[in-house]
Parts: structure tokens; sequence; C-alpha cells
């Protein structure tokens, strides 16, 4: 587990099924970051199997302490061994820990795990455009916009683009001395 003043980052563990099916059907949250397809349970539980089996990919699910309440995910993904790259992603799935730093403090958790415990170079993501609160969280946290994949899916019955940012292993260890 990664812990942070208010989050606890889970490995991703039966008891939370419930919870991330919810937000995987949530079709507002969805297009936050992609096109809305609905989750069937028997094909929820099959990703969920799938998720666990792989090697290349750390899926956790965000934990508020003093409740002990599931409140989102992230994930750090297609990590290369030899480029020491990974994707990050993440969700605050319920609408009442939005924009109350959740997110900031999740993003710190993976930072500092991918940079100083699985040794990364850089740590990339992609971001719908229209998405501007996890854009203002992604640049606090110090991404950086590296390009614009213009009209790159179309969501919510429109084409929209995807911003590529990204975070490299000295940048991290600016800010982090620096502190939160």
């Amino acid at each position: 587990m990664i812990l942070g003043p208010r989050i606890l980052l889970s490995p991703l563990v039966r008891q939370f099924r419930n919870k991330l099916f919810h937000w995987r059907n949530d079709r507002a949250l969805t297009q936050l970051s992609a096109w809305y397809v609905p989750v069937s349970e028997a094909a929820h539980d099959a990703w969920m199997d799938q998720m666990s089996k792989r090697q290349d990919m750390y899926l956790f699910v965000v934990v508020e302490r003093s409740a002990n309440q599931p409140i989102g995910y992230c994930f750090l993904a297609d990590i290369s061994t030899v480029h020491h790259h990974a994707r990050l992603g993440i969700a605050i799935g319920e609408a009442d820990f939005r924009n109350k730093g959740y997110g900031s403090e999740t993003m710190r958790g993976l930072l500092t795990f991918g940079f100083e415990d699985l040794n990364l170079e850089r740590i990339f993501l992609d971001v719908a455009s229209h998405n501007l609160p996890a854009i203002r969280v992604y640049e606090k946290c110090g991404f950086v916009t590296e390009g614009v994949l213009r009209r790159h899916y179309y969501v919510g019955g429109q084409y929209r683009d995807m911003r590529m940012m990204s975070m490299l292993r000295q940048e991290y260890a600016a800010l982090a001395a620096v502190g939160p």
C-alpha cells in the first residue's frame, strides 16, 4: 500500500469490485477520458482478472483513510523495464471527493512510487483537452504538455483533442526537494 495524509492506494482486490464496476459504467466520469461503452458484470470480472495478471501494470484503488471509503482508482501501466517509463492514469470516481485535493495527493503517491520505487525516468499521460480540472491537477503536480493529438477521439457526439503530458525524473526530484 501507498499512504498519503488522507488517502491510501490499495492494490486492486475483490472487495472493491462493485465500486470499480460502478465507476466504469458512469457515463459522465468515463467521458472525461474516453468514449463510453457500458460494461457488463461478466466483462468487468474478466477485466479485473486480466488486470491482476499483467506484469507491466500496477492498478490501485484510492481509499479515503478516515472513512475507509474507496473514492477512485489510479494506475501505472505499460511499464517498460528497458526504457524506464510508464503511462499514468487516475480517476476520482466519487463526485463528492473531486476538487478537494484528493487527485493531487493520489498523483504525488503514484509519482513517488514510480520514480523512487520503480526507478522510472519518465511518466507520461494523455488527457482529454476538455478535462480542465484534470489538466490543472497534472500541471500543479509538475507535468508539462508535450503536444496535442487533434480530434483524436469521438465522445459525446464530438471529436475531441487529446493532450499528451509527461514528467521526467529530474523534474520530479526538483519538485520533491521543494515539497508539496
